[in-house]
C-alpha cells in the first residue's frame, strides 16, 4: 500500500505531530530522564489545583444559595439554548461549550444539596443577572478544570508508582468519559426508550397506576419542550404578532390568552413543568424529584467534595420540586438516566418488583436485539436462549444469528452500570464494566469454541439438554462474529476498552449498546453492507493503531475509508492516532431529518456492476460463502471497484467485436478472475475457466484467487453470477506444471495484447503491470 503524505507536520525534538485529514498521529520522544521530570513537574501542581477546585466549588455553591433557583435555572437553560443554536454536529460544540451545558446538570445537583437562603436575602439577587452570568462562567470553568486534573492526577499517580501503566492508562480513558452526555441521537430516543419500557407495563400500572404507553406519551412531550419547545414558541410568536394588526386595539380575550402563554413557554418555565405536559401522577414525579437541600450526599465524601467526579444527584432524580412545582431543565440528563431512574424507583417499592424487572428487562432486552438484527439481516434465523454442553454441565447463550454464510454469537447485558469514580476506586470500576462486558465476552468466547469443537453442534432448550431445539455444522459458516451488547449506554468507554488490557476486553468482540444497534437498524439499508462493516469492525478490535472515543466513529470511519484499520496501519507507524470529525457527515444527515429536511445518506460509493453483482450472490442458491465473496468485493478499494466494474463494460464491448469471451485476470493482494457472458457469443467451457483460475494461482504466486462469472442480459445488465473463491493448496499436484505452461502461455498473450492496443515496443520495468495488479511490472508478471 503506498504510503500517505501528511497534509501538516511538526516536530521539535520533542513531540512530533502529523495531521492526515481528520486524522492527527501524535509521537513522543522524550528520553526516560525528560518524561520523568516532566511527570514530576506535572505532579507538583496537584495540590494547588485541587485548592483552586475546592474553591471554586465553594465559590459556585455559595452564589447557588444566595439567588432565585428558579430563575437561575432558567437563565442558565436559556443561555445554552442560545449557544447551541444551529449546531448540529459534536465537531461545532467548542471544549468551553461542552463545558458550558454541563452547568444546568450541576447547579441543579448544587441546589438539592444545598440550603439555599434566598427567602432571607432576597436583595441580593441583582436584577442586571450578573451573579447568575457569574455561576455559569465559574462552572465552566470547573468542568474545564476537571480535564486538567485527570491529567495531574495521572501524573502524581505515576511519579508515586500508585499504579501500573496499564491501569493509568484505564483511568485516563474511563474517567473522563464520566462527563460525556448525549448518548444517542434524538431521532431514536423515543423508539428506544418505549421497547425498554413497554415490557414493564404491568408494574407501571400497578405501581403508578397508569400504562406505559400513557407514561411514554408523556415523554414524547418532555422530549418536545427540552428540545425544540422554546424555538417552537418563538415561531409561534411571530405568528401572533403578525396577526396583531387585524386586532387594532380590540384584542380578544383567546387572543391574549394564547400569547401570554407562548410568551411564558419562550422566557419562562412553562415548557419544563412536568405534572402540567406530562399528566403523570404524583406518586411518579415526586420518586423521581430532588427538593432544595433533600440530599447532602454530593458534599458529603470526605475527598473532592462537590465535585463532578462523584455521580450527580440529579443522575439519580432528575426533577426539582421549586415553589410547589416540579421541573424539568436538562434534556440529556433527562433521557440518558431516565430508564435506570424509573428502575431505581420501582425497585424501591420492594424486592418483588425488583425480581418481575429484571425477570421483564431480560427477555426485553434479548427481544430488542434480536428484532434489531431480523430488521439488519432480512431473513436471517434468530436463535434464544442456547442451552449447550459443556465440561461438567450446561452452559447458556442468550442470542444465535444465522444468515447465510455467517453466524452472529451475542450476549445481551441488561444490568446496569454502577457508576464508581474510576480513581478513587479502580476496583470496583473495573468490576462495574466487567459485569457488562467481560463476562459477555466471556461467553461469547464459550460459543464460538463450542461450535468449533466438532463438526456439528446441538443446542437445547434447557439446561437439561433434553430437548433439542437446533444444530449448527461449523463447515456451513466463513464467520463467526460477536457481540457483547448493553442495555446501558457506556458506548465511550467500551469503544476505548478494546485496546486495555487490564479491562480483559477480548479481540474480536464488539462490545455495543442496544442505542448504537438501533443506528446501524436505521443506517444499513444493505445486509452485505452491514456485514462488510461487521468485519472491518472487528478487524478494529485487533489494530493497535485504531483509537475511538465513540462506537459510531467506527461507522464514520467506514464511510470515509471503507478497510479503515488499514488507512489507520497505514499513517500510523507506530504511534497514537487520535481521529477527529468522523461523526460530522452522521450527525448532519441525522440533525437534517429530524427536522425533515431532505437529506443524503452518508455512504460509500460502490459502482452500480458491483452492487449487482452482490445483489445477486446473496439471492443465488448453491453459492457457496456468499458473503465472504461479497466482503472480498466491498474490500476492494474506490478505484479498484471502478476499474472492476469498468471491465465488465469495456470487456462486453471486446467480446461483442470478436464474438467470443476474453478471460479479465488480477493478480496482486486483490487477486479474481473475472468471466463475462454476453449473449450471441462463443463461451469458454467451465473446466476451462476454472484452468484459467487455478493457472493465475500458480502464476501469481498468490494464495487464493476469487472466481467470478456474470452473465449480462441484452440491455447489458446482469442476469445471473455464479462465484467461488480457488485456494492454490486445493490444486491437484499433477497438474502443477501443465497449469504453470498454461499460465506462462496467459501472460505472453496478455502482454502482447496491451503492447498493440497502446502501441509500444516494450513494457518498462517500472510501468504498472498489465494485469492490472497494481504492481510494477518488474515485480509482477515482468518477473524473472
Amino acid at each position: 500500500m503506498k504510503k500517505v503524505k501528511a497534509d501538516d507536520y511538526y516536530n521539535d525534538g520533542v513531540f512530533e505531530l502529523a495531521r492526515f485529514g481528520n486524522t492527527v498521529v501524535s509521537s513522543n520522544h522524550m528520553t526516560e530522564e525528560q518524561h520523568a521530570l516532566w511527570i514530576r513537574k506535572i505532579a507538583e501542581s496537584y495540590e494547588p489545583l485541587v485548592e483552586e477546585i475546592n474553591d471554586l466549588v465553594a465559590r459556585i455553591r455559595k452564589l447557588v444559595g444566595q439567588v432565585d433557583p428558579e430563575n437561575l435555572l432558567n437563565y442558565l437553560v436559556s443561555m445554552n439554548m442560545f449557544a447551541s443554536l444551529n449546531k448540529t454536529s459534536e465537531i461545532d460544540y467548542s471544549a468551553d461549550l461542552n463545558c458550558q451545558l454541563r452547568s444546568v446538570e450541576y447547579v441543579q445537583s448544587v441546589l438539592v444539596s444545598s440550603p439555599n437562603i434566598y427567602e432571607d436575602n432576597k436583595e441580593v439577587d441583582n436584577k442586571d443577572e450578573s451573579i447568575y452570568a457569574d455561576i455559569m462562567r465559574l462552572s465552566t470553568l470547573l468542568y474545564g478544570k476537571m480535564q486538567y486534573f485527570y491529567m495531574v492526577w495521572a501524573a502524581k499517580a505515576e511519579s508515586e508508582h500508585a499504579v501500573s501503566d496499564d491501569e493509568l492508562r484505564y483511568l485516563m480513558l474511563a474517567q473522563p468519559m464520566a462527563l460525556v452526555r448525549g448518548n444517542q441521537y434524538q431521532n431514536f430516543r423515543i423508539q428506544v426508550l418505549s421497547a425498554l419500557i413497554n415490557p414493564h407495563n404491568e408494574e407501571i400500572k400497578e405501581i403508578y397506576g397508569i400504562s406505559s404507553k400513557e407514561l411514554i406519551d408523556g415523554l414524547k412531550v418532555m422530549e418536545h419542550n427540552l428540545s425544540s419547545g422554546r424555538l417552537d414558541a418563538a415561531k409561534k410568536m411571530r405568528t401572533l404578532m403578525d396577526r396583531l394588526p387585524d386586532f387594532f386595539d380590540n384584542l380578544p380575550d383567546d387572543y391574549q390568552e394564547e400569547a401570554h402563554e407562548t410568551m411564558m413557554q419562550m422566557i419562562g418555565l412553562d415548557l419544563f413543568d412536568v405534572k402540567k405536559h406530562t399528566k403523570w401522577p404524583d406518586s411518579l414525579i415526586e420518586d423521581l424529584s430532588l427538593e432544595i437541600d433533600s440530599d447532602s450526599s454530593f458534599y458529603d465524601h470526605e475527598l473532592y467534595s462537590g465535585w463532578p467526579i462523584w455521580e450527580l444527584p440529579v443522575q439519580r432524580r432528575p426533577f426539582i420540586r421549586l415553589s410547589g412545582v416540579n421541573y424539568c431543565f436538562d434534556y440529556y440528563n433527562f433521557f440518558d438516566n431516565f430508564y435506570r431512574a424509573l428502575q431505581t424507583a420501582i425497585f424501591s417499592k420492594g424486592t418483588a418488583y425488583v425480581e418481575r424487572w429484571k425477570k421483564s428487562q431480560t427477555d426485553a432486552s434479548e427481544n430488542i436485539v434480536g428484532n434489531i438484527f431480523s430488521e439488519l439481516l432480512p431473513g436471517c434465523n434468530v436463535y434464544r436462549s442456547n442451552h449447550y454442553k459443556i465440561k461438567g454441565g450446561s452452559a447458556e447463550n442468550d442470542l444465535i444469528i444465522e444468515y447465510k454464510d455467517v453466524l452472529f454469537v451475542i450476549e445481551v447485558k441488561g444490568a446496569s452500570f454502577t457508576y464508581t469514580p474510576a480513581i478513587l476506586d479502580l476496583s470496583a470500576h473495573k468490576v462495574s464494566i466487567n459485569n457488562l462486558i467481560q463476562k459477555a465476552e466471556k461467553q461469547c468466547i464459550r460459543v464460538k469454541k463450542y461450535i468449533e469443537s466438532s463438526p456439528e453442534v446441538m443446542f437445547y432448550k434447557d439446561d437439561a439438554l433434553k430437548e433439542y431445539s437446533f444444530s449448527l455444522r461449523k463447515g456451513d459458516y466463513s464467520q463467526i462474529y460477536m457481540f457483547a451488547v448493553t442495555v446501558d449506554d457506556i458506548n465511550e468507554i467500551a469503544a476505548a476498552i478494546e485496546k486495555i488490557e487490564i479491562a480483559d476486553a477480548k479481540e474480536d468482540i464488539i462490545s455495543i449498546s442496544i442505542d448504537d444497534l438501533w443506528v446501524y437498524k436505521d443506517y444499513f439499508d444493505s445486509p452485505i453492507e452491514f456485514i462488510h462493516f461487521i468485519e472491518q469492525r472487528t478487524m478494529a478490535t485487533r489494530a493497535s493503531s485504531v483509537y475511538t472515543f465513540d462506537e459510531l466513529d467506527h461507522l464514520g470511519l467506514y464511510i470515509n475509508h471503507n478497510m479503515y484499520t488499514l488507512q489507520a496501519d497505514d499513517i500510523a507507524n507506530g504511534m497514537p492516532i487520535h481521529f477527529n470529525g468522523y461523526r460530522e457527515d452522521l450527525d448532519r444527515y441525522y440533525a437534517d431529518k429530524l427536522l425533515g429536511k431532505k437529506t443524503e445518506k452518508p455512504r460509500q460509493s460502490i459502482p452500480s456492476y458491483i452492487e449487482q453483482i452482490i445483489n445477486k450472490l446473496v439471492i443465488k442458491e448453491g453459492i457457496k460463502n456468499p458473503l465472504q465473496i461479497t466482503n472480498f468485493l466491498l474490500d476492494l478499494s474506490s478505484d479498484t471497484k471502478s476499474y472492476f466494474s469498468e471491465s465488465i463494460s469495456s470487456i462486453a464491448l471486446r467480446e461483442k467485436e470478436l464474438g467470443r469471451m476474453i478471460p479479465a485476470i488480477s493478480f496482486g493482494d486483490a487477486s479474481y478472475s473475472l468471466f463475462v457472458n454476453i449473449p450471441g457469443i462463443t463461451v469458454i467451457s467451465q473446466d476451462e475457466r476454472k484452468d484459467y483460475v487455478e493457472a493465475n494461482l500458480i502464476k501469481s504466486g498468490s494464495d487464493v484467487c476469487y472466481y467470478i462469472y456474470v452473465s449480462l442480459d441484452d440491455m447489458g445488465r446482469i442476469a445471473d453470477v455464479d462465484a467461488t473463491l480457488y485456494k492454490k493448496i486445493e490444486i491437484d499436484p499433477e497438474r502443477v506444471e501443465k497449469l504453470k505452461a498454461f499460465g506462462d502461455r496467459i501472460v505472453s498473450n496478455r502482454i502482447e495484447m496491451f503492447r498493440i492496443r497502446d502501441n509500444k515496443k516494450k513494457i518498462y520495468p517500472n510501468e504498472p503491470c498489465p494485469c492490472g495488479s497494481g504492481k510494477k511490472y518488474k515485480k509482477c508478471c515482468g518477473r524473472k
